[in-house]
């Protein structure tokens, strides 16, 4: 995600309106980060899809105890996993309302 900067801090501006996680990252399991970012006080709030090619019972069930907003199985085809991509976007972006969204125009609740 692109986000504006505060240029004293570095810190964005802004959080973002969803984030998609894959489980399989390089060097930390994506369950491990969603538990991260939802124990964080100041941005659990941010809505998370898991966004992956595991479509395991466990996996699933893991993500929502660990506070996954949804999970979503990537489709393989391309022209599918665009299409997902921008119905996810235009969802959690455009029509979802969240805690997030009371902190546009302020300044971020982690500074």
């Amino acid at each position: 995600m692109l986000s504006l900067r505060d240029p004293e801090t570095g810190w964005p501006t802004q959080l973002p309106a969803v984030v998609l996680l894959e489980l399989d990252l390089p060097k930390i399991d994506g369950l491990e980060v969603l538990e991260r970012v939802k124990s964080n006080p100041a941005v659990r709030h941010v809505p998370i899809v898991m966004f992956t090619a595991s479509c395991e019972d466990n996996d699933i069930m893991l993500s929502y105890e660990l506070g996954a907003n949804a999970f979503v199985v990537k489709p393989m085809d391309s022209e599918a996993l665009s299409e997902a991509i921008r119905s996810l976007s235009a969802f959690w972006a455009s029509l979802n309302q969240s805690p997030a969204s009371c902190f546009q125009g302020s300044a971020a609740p982690f500074q």
